[in-house]
């Protein structure tokens, strides 16, 4: 059964609110830029050596350029290479390479943070960690 009628006017007051408050925030642009995998799990390596790099792709979904501006690994056991240079044109990907090589045992975190011209900046790809 279905019930239609008035709403009780503090019901209407606050719908009207809630309805004005929708109209002045900002409405974020989709993503120009996507990110994919979003995570990596490491598996346990060795003090001191090195693991293969795990990668992931950056891929401009937009109909511009991306500028890429910055790619950083945050903490001291993850470490990034990348062909992720310049603005790449829409349509283009790049990879990111993440190596881990712990310094001290136990379970590890880390970031790749990336910066660049997309409305949905920064990206990161995390967290990197040891399982």
């Amino acid at each position: 059964m279905v019930r239609v009628g008035r709403l009780h006017p503090s019901l209407a007051e606050r719908s009207a609110q809630e309805k004005s408050a929708d109209a002045s925030m900002p409405i974020r642009a989709p993503a120009a830029a996507t990110l994919t995998p979003d995570i990596f799990d490491f598996a346990p390596q060795a003090l001191g050596t090195a693991s293969q790099p795990n990668t992931a792709t950056i891929t401009n979904t937009s109909n511009s350029t991306v500028r890429i501006r910055d790619i950083l690994a945050s903490g001291f056991d993850f470490t990034e290479t990348d062909t992720c240079k310049g603005t790449p044109p829409p349509g283009a990907n790049c990879t990111i390479g993440v190596t881990f090589a712990p310094a001290v045992t136990g379970p590890r975190l880390g970031t790749i943070i990336i910066t660049d011209s997309d409305p949905a900046s920064p990206h990161f790809l995390g967290a990197c960690r040891q399982t």
